[in-house]
């Protein structure tokens, strides 16, 4: 049976198996924040409250490697591929690791559009898109990054309120957005709004 991940509420990692108890995920050095699961299944990602990100091996539970970030961790995730990991800090650098040698294999500067603070990969692994809570020089906006140029592809300016969170559909082809009051249905090929959606 596919090895399971268990996340306890002290940030504790566990590999569950069928009819196992928890073996624990060691190396990390701190409460983990957020896992990734990669599409593969051979590796885990998670990151905790420093600058740093730690792969480990499913099938042993051992730390393989450590990604150090040049400022703490805001986001991360994970290429449908499954060898490859992006990683968001809070300078506003997306760095794409390798999960199976953990080298860093590119850096992206996201700044010109305010301080993201969420990232998702394109399902087809050639965009990067960023979400921006909240800028004061210029509206909250989500910004899609081409992976081949390294330049915005694409601004999605939210017409109301701050992006408070945002989910690509699973082909990738719709975006959404949300503030506190409204959610906004994307088309991420035109950067259009499809619907608006209010909350009740």
């Amino acid at each position: 049976a596919p090895a399971q991940v268990a996340w306890s509420s002290g940030g504790h990692v566990s590999i569950l198996g069928a009819g196992q108890s928890g073996r624990p995920l060691h190396g990390h050095g701190g409460v983990v924040k957020e896992l990734k699961l990669l599409p593969a299944g051979r590796h885990i990602v998670g990151r905790g409250w420093h600058g740093s990100a730690t792969v480990w091996d499913t099938a042993s539970g051992l730390a393989r490697h450590t990604l150090w970030h040049s400022d703490e961790i805001a986001d991360l995730d994970t290429f449908p591929s499954g060898d490859r990991v992006a990683t968001l800090g809070n300078d506003g650098a997306v760095v794409i690791w390798s999960a199976v040698s953990g080298q860093r294999l590119r850096l992206l500067m996201v700044h010109g559009f305010g301080q993201p603070r969420v990232m998702r990969v394109h399902p087809d692994g050639d965009k990067v898109i960023t979400g921006v809570y909240r800028n004061m020089a210029a509206p909250p906006c989500v910004v899609i990054w081409a992976l081949q140029t390294d330049a915005a592809q694409a601004v999605l300016r939210q017409p109301a309120g701050q992006v408070r969170l945002f989910e690509l559909s699973p082909c990738g082809g719709a975006l959404v957005t949300a503030s506190h009051t409204s959610i906004f249905v994307w088309s991420v090929g035109s950067g259009q709004v499809l619907r608006t959606l209010s909350m009740p």
